[in-house]
Parts: structure tokens; C-alpha cells; sequence
């Protein structure tokens, strides 16, 4: 009798144990996802490392892939290749205007990062005095097009008051051997290089100039609409990652070895992709977002970026920016 009490007794413990613990054991989903950004791995996507490293993306169930390309191609947003990407405001306009679904669901880079940079020595001090002289820019095409554009026509300037050179991603090079009078760059990039390299430069930054929409996340209006969970989730740690490297610059570095190859190849080099870090932090705030939250976009700017590229012949016809980006997940995140 008393082995028979027992017995009762484990299969009672055992149930209990069943019981309370189902829901405990019940693997979270996972979700598998690509987030295309253009260029290749560097210190300026530090956000998405310090995600997949801290764990913020794995916290979400989400089991983050990065692709790194030159230029993205949008119209395979939405699709098992790309469901998310990292995208430039003037980009997502255009996209919108060619008919492609997208939808930017939190800024990263509160300021557009594209300045123009010259010698401290040079006779230039304002835009005007860039009349006539040679302009090293990628192409005519792209933010850093879109950034040179911007600020002739906000000081009056007219695109063939300077001399545009398409010099591909030599702007360093070019204006070391003094190829041309000044180049457009990514500000947080080249003139670092440049500097490190003992030239003074000075900058025209485009954001003094003109307010325009710089790099957000952007996905599908389906996938918004099918699955807000998960872009929460995308939302959600992405915008953690951004406090932390605002908050912790020294760790984030650390961080950015472990996926960019070669960052601590020689002192030289780890020294101007720390350059490139520390300039890359007061990019991700301003006026607005410290404001608002941090990832909060602001209407104005979107507005700005619609009826600049409108102006400039880019889009053909009005876009309605308001459709182009839904604040609801960063504030949500700031309200949870």
C-alpha cells in the first residue's frame, strides 16, 4: 500500500511539473531576417553590429543577416532576399515615385551625412566661392549628387556655376593631389581620412543648408500591415542599439572589430575608423529627435526631400510625403 502511495504521489508531481511548465518550454520563434545595407561593412553601420552582438535583435526573435552591396536594389524589398534594408531618404523617394512599395519605419541618421570638404588653406570660405572651381563628387547621381546640388541652390548657385568631376570613390586621392579645388563626401568618412593623412580640411555641411531625410529603415507597407510584430521588433533594437552607441563609443569600436575585417589591421587605420566612429555619433541626433525620441522622424524633413528632388527634375511628379514613413514603432517604443 504505501508503494502504491507513492507511485500516486510522483505521477501527481509529475503532472503538476507538466502543468505549470508547458508554457515555459515552448521554443519562441524565430524569424529569419535580411537587412540589405549599401556599401560594404564599415564602422557607420555600427548600430547593426552592436545589435547582433548585445543579443537586441535575438531578444525580438529575430536572427538578423546583413548584405552588404553597392547600391540597393528596392524592387526585391519584401521578398525572402531582402525583407528589410537601410535606405537614404532622397532613395526612398525615388522608389516611391518609380511605383515601389516602401515605407521608412525609424531614422538612424538623424542629419544627412554628405558635406563638402576642401583645404583649410584654399581661398574658399562660403559656397559662392566655389564658382568655377572643380567639384570631385562620385557621379551625378545619389546623395552625394543630391548634397552638391542642395547647397548651390540654397546660396543662389546654379549646377553649372561649378565644374562637376566624376571621380568615383577617389575623393580622397583627388583632392591629395589636388585634382580638383573640392570633393563631396560622406562627412564621417573621407575627411577623416583625409585629416589623419595631415590635410586641414574644412566642410560645407549639406544639413546647414538644407534639412534633408537621411538614412532610415525601411521595409514594405505589407509586411507593416502582416506582421507589425515583427517590424516592432526591428524597430525595437535597432533604436536600443542606437542609445548604446551614443552612450558607450569605446565599446561599440570593440564591437565593430569583430565585423568589419582588417579594422584593427595597423594603428593607422584603427585610429581613422575610430575618426569615422566619433564622427558618426552626432549624426544620429538632432534638434528633432532629441526633442521627440530618438529614431522619431521629422515631417519637414520628408517634405523638404519631396519637393527638393521635385524641383530638381529627379521624380517627375508630386509625391505625398506623409505616405512615405509611419512614426508609430518608435513611438511606441518610447511609450513601452
Amino acid at each position: 500500500m504505501l508503494r502504491h502511495y507513492k507511485l500516486v504521489f510522483i505521477l501527481v508531481i509529475l503532472l503538476f511539473s507538466t502543468a505549470t511548465t508547458g508554457c515555459t518550454t515552448t521554443p519562441v520563434q524565430t524569424n529569419e531576417v535580411t537587412l540589405s545595407v549599401g556599401y560594404i561593412p564599415n564602422v557607420q553601420f555600427s548600430p547593426l553590429y552592436v545589435g547582433m552582438e548585445n543579443g537586441y535583435f535575438a531578444e525580438e526573435g529575430i536572427n538578423l543577416t546583413l548584405s552588404h552591396a553597392f547600391g540597393l536594389d528596392l524592387t526585391v524589398l519584401g521578398t525572402p532576399q531582402m525583407q528589410f534594408a537601410w535606405s537614404s531618404g532622397d532613395e526612398i523617394v525615388v522608389a516611391a515615385a518609380q511605383e515601389i512599395p516602401v515605407v521608412a519605419i525609424t531614422d538612424i541618421y538623424a542629419k544627412y551625412p554628405v558635406s563638402i570638404a576642401f583645404p583649410s588653406s584654399s581661398t574658399i570660405t562660403e559656397p559662392l566661392d566655389l564658382t568655377g572651381k572643380k567639384i570631385g563628387l562620385p557621379g551625378p547621381y545619389g546623395s552625394s549628387y543630391f548634397g552638391l546640388i542642395a547647397i548651390l541652390r540654397e546660396n543662389g548657385m546654379q549646377p553649372t556655376d561649378v565644374v562637376q568631376e566624376s571621380i568615383g570613390y577617389t575623393q580622397v586621392e583627388a583632392l591629395q593631389l589636388g585634382i580638383v579645388d573640392a570633393v563631396v563626401v560622406y562627412t564621417n568618412n573621407e575627411p577623416q581620412q583625409l585629416r589623419h593623412l595631415g590635410m586641414d580640411v574644412s566642410e560645407f555641411y549639406v544639413y546647414d543648408y538644407m534639412d534633408l531625410m537621411s538614412n532610415c529603415m525601411i521595409t514594405t507597407p505589407d509586411m507593416v500591415s502582416s506582421d507589425p510584430e515583427l517590424v516592432q521588433g526591428m524597430v525595437n533594437a535597432t533604436l536600443k542599439s542606437l542609445q548604446y552607441v551614443i552612450d558607450n563609443t569605446d565599446e561599440t569600436f570593440e564591437i565593430c572589430k569583430k565585423y568589419v575585417e582588417g579594422l584593427d589591421a595597423s594603428p593607422d587605420i584603427e585610429q581613422v575608423q575610430r575618426a569615422v566612429l566619433d564622427a558618426t555619433i552626432p549624426l544620429l541626433e538632432n534638434s528633432y529627435t532629441e526633442l521627440n525620441g530618438l529614431g522619431m522622424m521629422n515631417p519637414e524633413q520628408w517634405d523638404i526631400t519631396a519637393s527638393f528632388l521635385l524641383d530638381i527634375e529627379i521624380i517627375s511628379s508630386e509625391i505625398e510625403a506623409s505616405e512615405l514613413y509611419t512614426n508609430q514603432f518608435v513611438q511606441d517604443y518610447h511609450s513601452g
